[in-house]
């Protein structure tokens, strides 16, 4: 009991100090544009994906470890990657899409893109919770019996 406590307490501690650093590097961007006038779009996505796509990995580490204490052959539940996981990785990086690809926007386009991106980011957060949790092991009973 007291085992799972001290695992709880260092998980949580480690997801606010992922949050804090996560969050100073998100503050960095604006300076660094008001000082250079220049957009760092590579540091832009690559702390989308840390920060966000980094944090659903986390929420999701807890499923991924009991997983890995199991017996048996690793799976990927692909149709959970396919259901879940492209549609988020698509509306994840909707911004990056439509201005890259040059998409024209319709209104759909424009209600994700305006504002501070909160959509974008909760969907970053579901395709990182989504990939952490989409492994699992399969029993060498189950497959026995399947076949």
């Amino acid at each position: 009991m007291k085992k799972k406590w001290v695992k709880y307490t260092i998980y949580i501690l480690f997801m606010i100090c992922f949050t804090f650093v996560g969050n100073i590097s998100l503050g960095a961007i604006p300076k660094y544009i008001s000082r250079t006038y220049s957009i760092p779009i590579f540091w832009i996505l690559a702390t989308d994906i840390l920060v966000y796509i980094g944090f659903g990995v986390l929420i999701g580490l807890d499923s991924f470890m009991t997983e890995r204490t199991k017996e048996g052959k690793w799976r990927i539940n692909i149709s959970k990657l396919v259901i879940i996981g492209i549609p988020s990785l698509i509306f994840a990086f909707f911004s990056y899409l439509v201005f890259g690809l040059s998409i024209p926007m319709g209104r759909f386009a424009s209600l994700l893109i305006n504002g501070k991106g909160t959509y974008m980011n909760l969907f970053r957060v579901l395709l990182g919770y989504t990939i952490a949790t989409s492994f699992y092991k399969e029993s060498a009973m189950k497959s026995i019996e399947q076949d």
